[in-house]
């Protein structure tokens, strides 16, 4: 099923049973291919919603396309950018009415093997826990503003 199809679908379905969904959302679903661990996300820009799923989303899967076009859909309501107890509400509307499961992350991995290496590793100087990161952050270019949960300062190796 067409995924514009699912979210006029699904906008239809939520204003049905009375969720203020807004009327601002951009008709076209816009496909991600670089997320690889969000299923999906909803972004405000101007004024207008943009719905965004991962490419990685089984397509022969319907049910599961429109969980997470609904779980999207259900951030464009009043209060509800985020996953608090107004989105929650309506996301347990919608699974009594339609049977959706609607969750606030997903279980299972969309690519269950990242090729992409850690480049860098963060090593805490008094435990030595190490925490790896792909790519140059904040906390790489200055571990010494972080701490460790033991309290230890953080430093940075370069992984090859």
């Amino acid at each position: 099923m067409e995924l514009d199809v699912i979210l006029a679908d699904v906008i239809r379905q939520a204003k049905m049973i009375g969720i203020p969904v807004s009327d601002k959302i951009a008709p076209d679903v816009v496909i991600n291919t670089r997320a690889k661990k969000r299923y999906g996300r909803c972004m405000l820009q101007n004024g207008v919603y943009t719905i965004e799923i991962s490419a990685y989303i089984p397509k022969e899967n319907p049910v599961r396309l429109h969980e997470v076009i609904a779980h999207e859909v259900l951030h464009t309501c009043p209060g509800c950018m985020n996953h608090g107890v107004r989105w929650k509400s309506y996301a347990e509307k919608m699974r009594a009415r339609y049977g959706y499961s609607i969750q606030r992350t997903a279980k299972e991995p969309l690519v269950s093997d990242d090729p992409s290496p850690a480049r860098y590793l963060l090593v805490c100087t008094k435990c030595g826990m190490q925490f790896p990161r792909r790519k140059k952050s904040r906390a790489v270019e200055h571990p010494e503003l972080y701490r460790c949960k033991c309290g230890g300062v953080l430093e940075c190796r370069t992984q090859f």
